[in-house]
């Protein structure tokens, strides 16, 4: 059976096998710390040297990939 990817491995892999940017929750501290409470989400462009680097040039330890939907009027309740 072969491992399931999640979070920062799972950025990695992306992109490594698709070479296009991610949108991702990050942090400095930990995959968990990235996508608790107040997320930073950013567009992460690669991963070198051991950080994930975003599209401003930013560098961050963790980055933990996340879908982008819509809210609608009904999920927030109005």
């Amino acid at each position: 059976m072969s491992d399931i990817l999640s979070g920062s491995d799972l950025t990695r892999a992306i992109l490594e096998h698709n070479n296009k940017e991610v949108l991702c929750a990050v942090s400095n501290n930990s995959d968990n710390q990235a996508i608790a409470d107040q997320p930073c989400l950013l567009c992460i462009a690669s991963f070198n040297n051991g950080r994930f680097v975003c599209k401003n040039g930013d560098l961050w330890k963790y980055a933990v990939p996340v879908k982008k939907i819509a809210l609608t009027q009904t999920e927030v309740g109005l």
